[in-house]
């Protein structure tokens, strides 16, 4: 069985039709003729950035009719302010100064890694350095962990989580948890935390990459 078309045309021979007997002590009924058309594969979680009938980008939740707009995983932020506006930064329907991409990692991997990822404005890696309070080899559960100026990558075990069970590396046991934080000196001399993240799940085996991508200014690392 397979997904309806990319274009959404509805054929007939992209439907199944099957029958369903209800039956219990009072009697039975049959219920003829109800339909199924499967969703595509989804081979991460959240997976809201793709429309599951077509695989293609999925239309913005507020626009839904602007072909230019699309719909994109979203981190969490935590007391992120940006470097120029000096505001905390958000990412919703009407706002995404973050998100976060969950794709397939074109070059670098070894068959079973995957690699953390932050971009700035610019589009250009932001040194894993600067998120000086994250515990990177508590944070996935992998091994033979590789830092560089532009990402942390790991090798891992596919499905992430592993098992669904509940472990220090995915709380609730369904999704795993990529979070990056960082602390800086604010007003007054107080140390401030910040914080964003995601939970997830990826499905396939391969190499991948998680990507926080900040769209509209940097994260603020300088102190006051």
């Amino acid at each position: 069985m397979k997904p309806r078309p990319t274009d959404s045309t509805n054929f007939a021979q992209d439907t199944r039709f099957f029958d369903v007997k209800v039956k219990n002590t009072g009697g039975e009924r049959l219920i003829r003729d109800f339909q199924i058309r499967p969703f595509r594969e989804r081979p991460y979680e959240p997976s809201n950035d793709f429309n599951a009938y077509t695989g293609l980008p999925a239309p913005d939740p507020k626009f839904p009719l602007d072909k230019k707009l699309r719909d994109y995983i979203r981190p969490y932020l935590n007391n992120v302010i940006g470097a120029t506006s000096n505001l905390n930064l958000v990412s919703n329907n009407d706002k995404k100064d973050a998100i976060v991409y969950i794709r397939p990692l074109t070059s670098g991997g070894n068959g079973h890694s995957l690699r953390i990822v932050v971009l700035g404005k610019d589009s250009l890696p932001i040194d894993p350095k600067f998120f000086n309070e994250t515990v990177w080899d508590k944070m996935i559960h992998g091994f033979n962990i590789q830092k560089t100026d532009q990402y942390v990558q790991y090798d891992v075990a596919y499905p992430i989580p592993l098992v669904e069970i509940p472990t220090s590396y995915a709380k609730g046991g369904s999704r795993a948890k990529a979070e990056l934080s960082y602390s800086r000196i604010g007003f007054g001399g107080a140390r401030t935390v910040a914080s964003f993240g995601v939970d997830f799940a990826i499905y396939k085996a391969g190499d991948w990459e998680i990507v926080f991508y900040f769209k509209n200014e940097n994260p603020k690392f300088a102190n006051e």
